[in-house]
């Protein structure tokens, strides 16, 4: 076979790395056509011998080409093996042979021998010659199964071979296991879970969305689920997520036909008899999306003219952010069928092709794109943060894929989601640090992210793709919770329907379903019962919507007002949503909080109230499921509602640190026993007084107060006397004017009695300046016991002092 050195290639590559635009991607080489003496590209696959080297295997109109790239910026050509031209080509490898397909009449599969590659030997072991033409070639790797997909063995057939002798390989089954055309697929064998042991094809089935098939009995392959997605234009092209939860799905029409910018799909496999679609996310360009591979929780996407696209599903499976690119087409990005066809992503080391149309081989460097920093808080992230400022969290800092650059952290905060404000943070160690949060507004949202630098001195910011996604707290000292209703009993929720004929909301155990229909297995929350809708055996919603409304909730105080609630959703076709309202007059009016699409999982859901309506003493909450018109399976639960208040006051509970005994005798007791209402008592027995109006018994109880301005004091007073008749007299010092003042006075108790005095009006005047301290006497007056034994005890005296 001839070899050709990329030497002389150089001063292509050296002109392509200035001409063709990246982010986080550079390139090593790109050989062009002409190198291989090819009017056109196609697939792209890729293949390591035994000794570690690593090979491309480029797809071109009249040939396959084989290209050493273990050293990616000085490929060598190893090899090319001919075939009857064609645009559409396809490659995929087992053990150390490589199988080629085309759409040219005759084609067949071509079987090449890699087994001698390292010496630059490859070779052509037969052509199976039907089918004679396929548009695709798939291998379930672990089972040792090859399928073409869209042969033309029959009309449009998916066909299937054994690799047992993987130089031969023999058709098992019937013509085609499965009854529609399956333009490209990936098969897999479940190792472990409840599908152990069963093989799995993920078709792209054109127009009808993808069809999952098990396939494990080659001679009864059967359909467990279509499943379809809002819009579809061509299923082209599926990779499954490495834990098999999510299936990434390219559609190559759907830009053209709805004018979208490039549309991922994202389906939720995890349960495969229920399998049913999440959500698209885009790369923000118009280009067409072709063939996507994912490694290591990356998505490496070939999109015709904007070429490779990155994607982190590490950080949100649902909306990664985008990492890295490499513009293969600089013409533009618009919609067309030219520039990259496909990507290779599973090298040892790294390195990553693009296969494109129009430039050939691009051998590109994506370690930058796959390099982040990772975040960790061992002490949490803040929910509330203290409006005077001061609020502190530890934010450790670690490299993937690169090193932290020490001292570069920074907090960034902002109170209006838009202007944030760079604090850096105070490093207590390498790459350690102490994010010290400023004041803000009482009941204001927080809206903060973090940040910090590599040694390459590239700045990652925690959420990744901050500021678009960031955390938040609450500018509060405390947490108050106002409702709270875990559904195990009845707290008032009520249910009406409006052309409803099934389905209706309820208050129950989840039966579950089998998972069949889209019905949550459980509750949310562990307690048992939570709201669902059509409980019963094959039940759903029809028509709608069915409401569940709440009770009237009084959130009038003045404080912070948030919703948080548990929802279910499911909904096969995309088309319906569970609708949330807020009312603040008692359910005359209603304004929508969200329309949640489907999930198919418990998604906890916080909501701010006063973003939607003022906070009233009548609030109300509905949650609207329908299936309208009735064309799909709908499920809704509700669970963990509460709504929950933010208060900015802080309050302290003052203890006594100290006691006199100013009139009458300790006969039992202690300081402790004035801390709290237990029935433990400092008793006090009576002794006669010397002057005349002077209580027989009293205490004075002093405590200290970290809070010197404060904006009110609750005095709690418990105590009782076994002498009558007699007066309860309680008072404070006055600093301000250094005198008693007295707050009550009643008859003395005979039985444990709570007492709260609340001041609000010039509370300082009771806290000595500088020290805090507070002082009370509290004593029992003598009328007409004088001959008789008696006295007082006192069970609980505390201050809560509020700033």
């Amino acid at each position: 076979m001839k070899i050709w050195s990329a030497l002389g290639l150089l001063f292509v590559s050296v002109a392509a790395a200035a001409q063709f635009s990246s982010h986080n991607v550079s390139l090593y080489r790109n050989l062009p056509l002409s190198t291989f003496g090819a009017s056109s590209g196609n697939d792209c696959w890729g293949y390591v011998s035994p000794s570690g080297r690593e090979y491309a295997i480029m797809g071109l109109n009249n040939k396959v080409a084989f290209v050493e790239i273990t050293d990616p910026a000085n490929p060598v050509v190893v090899a090319t093996i001919a075939h009857p031209s064609s645009t559409w080509g396809d490659i995929k490898t087992y053990s150390h042979y490589a199988y080629v397909v085309t759409e040219a009449s005759n084609s067949g599969i071509q079987v090449i021998d890699l087994d001698q590659i390292d010496q630059g030997i490859v070779t052509l072991v037969r052509t199976i010659t039907s089918p004679g033409r396929s548009h695709n070639v798939a291998i379930d790797t672990t089972s040792g199964f090859l399928y073409t997909c869209g042969s033309n063995q029959g009309t449009g057939t998916t066909m299937c071979f054994s690799l047992a002798n993987p130089a031969n390989p023999v058709q098992v089954g019937p013509a085609s296991m499965t009854s529609n055309y399956q333009h490209d697929a990936e098969i897999v064998t479940y190792t472990s879970g409840p599908y152990a042991g069963r093989q799995i094809l993920f078709g792209c089935s054109e127009g009808r969305g993808v069809d999952i098939y098990d396939v494990t009995n080659k001679n009864n392959p059967f359909l467990i689920k279509r499943v379809t997605y809002p819009q579809v234009g061509y299923c082209h092209q599926a990779w499954l997520s490495d834990d098999r939860k999510y299936l990434y799905v390219d559609d190559e029409f759907d830009e053209n036909n709805n004018g979208f910018t490039t549309r991922t799909i994202v389906l939720n496999v995890e349960s495969l008899e229920n399998a049913f679609y999440v959500t698209n996310f885009t790369s923000g360009v118009p280009s067409i999306d072709h063939n996507l591979y994912i490694r290591d929780g990356f998505i490496f996407e070939a999109n015709y003219r904007s070429g490779l696209r990155i994607f982190d599903t590490n950080v949100d499976p649902l909306n990664p952010p985008q990492v890295g690119w490499f513009d293969t087409y600089p013409e533009n990005d618009d919609r067309g069928f030219n520039g990259a066809w496909s990507n290779y992503p599973f090298f040892p080391s790294g390195t990553v092709i693009v296969s494109d149309i129009e430039r050939g081989l691009f051998i590109l460097d994506v370690s930058r794109a796959l390099a982040r920093l990772d975040f960790e808080y061992p002490g949490g992230r803040p929910e509330l943060v203290n409006p005077s400022g001061g609020t502190t969290m530890r934010v450790v800092v670690n490299g993937v894929n690169t090193d932290p650059q020490p001292g570069t952290g920074v907090l960034h905060v902002s109170t209006d989601g838009t202007n944030y404000t760079a604090i850096p943070m105070t490093q207590v160690s390498p790459n350690v640090y102490d994010a010290v949060f400023p004041a803000a507004p009482c009941g204001a949202t927080v809206y903060y992210y973090v940040s910090a630098k590599d040694t390459n001195n590239l700045t990652f910011t925690d959420p990744s793709n901050a500021p678009t996604s960031v955390y938040t707290a609450v500018a509060a000292r405390q947490k108050l919770i106002v409702f709270d209703d875990n559904f195990e009993t009845n707290q008032g929720w009520t249910v009406t329907n409006q052309n409803l004929s099934d389905g209706a909301w309820e208050r129950a155990i989840p039966a579950g379903d089998g998972g069949q229909r889209g019905d949550p297995p459980s509750d949310y929350d562990g307690s048992g019962r939570c709201y669902v809708t059509g409980n019963g055996p094959s039940q759903d919603v029809d028509g709608g919507p069915t409401i569940l409304t709440s009770p009237t909730i009084d959130m009038s105080a003045g404080h912070e007002y948030y919703v948080s609630y548990a929802r279910w959703f499911t909904n096969d076709d995309g088309d319906d949503r569970l609708v949330v309202e807020v009312s603040n007059d008692n359910g005359a009016t209603w304004t929508q909080m969200e329309a949640a699409e489907s999930t198919a999982d418990w998604t906890v859901v916080t909501l701010r109230v006063a973003d939607f309506v003022a906070p009233t003493a009548t609030m109300r909450f509905r949650f609207l499921a329908s299936d309208n018109p009735n064309n799909s399976v709908t499920e809704a639960g509700l669970d963990a509602f509460k709504v929950i208040a933010y208060a900015c006051d802080q309050e302290i509970e003052v203890l006594p640190a100290a006691f006199t005994v100013l009139r009458g005798e300790r006969t039992g007791g202690g300081l402790s026993d004035l801390f709290a209402s237990d029935d433990s008592y400092l008793s006090i027995e009576a002794r006669r007084p010397t002057e005349i109006a002077a209580a027989s018994v009293e205490i004075l109880v002093e405590g200290v107060s970290s809070i010197q301005t404060p904006s009110q004091i609750t005095f709690h007073v418990e105590a009782a006397t076994t002498g009558t008749p007699t007066r309860q007299r309680i008072e404070l010092f006055n600093f301000q004017s250094s005198t008693w003042e007295q707050l009550d006075e009643r008859n003395g108790p005979q039985v444990d009695t709570p007492i709260d005095l609340v001041i609000t009006t010039n509370p300082s005047r009771f806290l000595e300046p500088g020290t805090g301290v507070i002082r009370a006497r509290i004593g029992y007056h003598d009328r007409g016991v004088t001959f008789i034994a008696w006295g007082g005890r006192f069970d609980r005296v505390t201050w809560t002092v509020r700033e």
